[in-house]
């Protein structure tokens, strides 16, 4: 379950602990009040994220800590892992920022500064070994495996559904429905079938050997690169670039 633990109540944290919620994933931006009410663009939202993330540690749920990296706070990462760690956090999840809904290209943090992050992580685990990490970011290659609609269904606070996190910002073209109109089991047998098959029409996509597993790539890069539904562009065939930053999801264990 993903959450920004802003709502989350010590009522709410027993609740989800009292129905078998064992782990959480938060997503936090800064450990910097001011620069984490910027970033999410509600004045106090980092007062009510951490009374949050402490109730869910209260009650004895594990954090799984998600941070978005961006140029707004690629700069404070390390001391954001430091501090949250002091926090009790000992697993983190780094994700560079997607351009979907109000994130966009120009938010992206160059190659240089993520390279310059993984020598800080690389400290940071020589001095806290108990600390778990990955990083993941988007570069032109062989595309990611969408598990959407396949092995996994996201459930949005309108009560849309859907493939991904990010998808929300495209759910009028990838919306399984709404779980206000029928059941999510409902939703789950018949919503997600165009994701369970070939996802395009496209020859080279048609005639590619990996096209069992892939299905044609992830939707939501076509969206996002040409506002259509198409062949995954940040797939080496389609593209014809390979190892650019932007596109395919490379995860990197440290």
């Amino acid at each position: 379950m993903f959450t920004r633990a802003t709502l989350i109540t010590y009522e709410k944290a027993k609740k989800l602990r009292s129905v078998g919620i064992d782990t959480l994933q938060v997503t936090v931006d800064s450990h910097i009040p001011s620069q984490y009410d910027s970033i999410v663009g509600v004045k106090g939202s980092f007062n009510r994220m951490y009374r949050g993330l402490y109730y869910i540690q209260n009650v004895g749920i594990n954090v799984f800590l998600k941070m978005i990296i961006s140029k707004q706070n690629i700069e404070n990462i390390s001391e954001s892992i430091k501090f949250f760690r002091d926090a009790g956090i000992k697993s983190f999840g780094l994700e560079v920022v997607v351009p979907v809904g109000r994130a966009d290209f120009d938010i992206l943090p160059t190659e240089q500064q993520i390279d310059r992050l993984k020598e800080e992580i690389s400290e940071i685990t020589s001095l806290y070994p108990d600390l778990e990490f990955n990083l993941t970011y988007l570069k032109y290659g062989t595309p990611k495996q969408c598990a959407g609609g396949i092995t996994s269904i996201f459930v949005y606070a309108d009560g849309e559904t859907g493939p991904c996190d990010k998808a929300h910002a495209f759910r009028k073209q990838l919306s399984f429905g709404n779980i206000y109109n029928e059941s999510l089991k409902d939703i789950w047998k018949d919503g997600p079938a165009f994701f369970r098959n070939m996802r395009n029409n496209d020859e080279r996509c048609l005639s590619c050997d990996a096209k069992s597993t892939c299905l044609g790539g992830c939707i939501l890069n076509s969206l996002i690169l040409t506002k259509k539904i198409e062949a995954d562009p940040m797939c080496k065939n389609i593209s014809n670039k390979e190892g650019d930053l932007f596109p395919a999801i490379e995860t990197v264990y440290i």
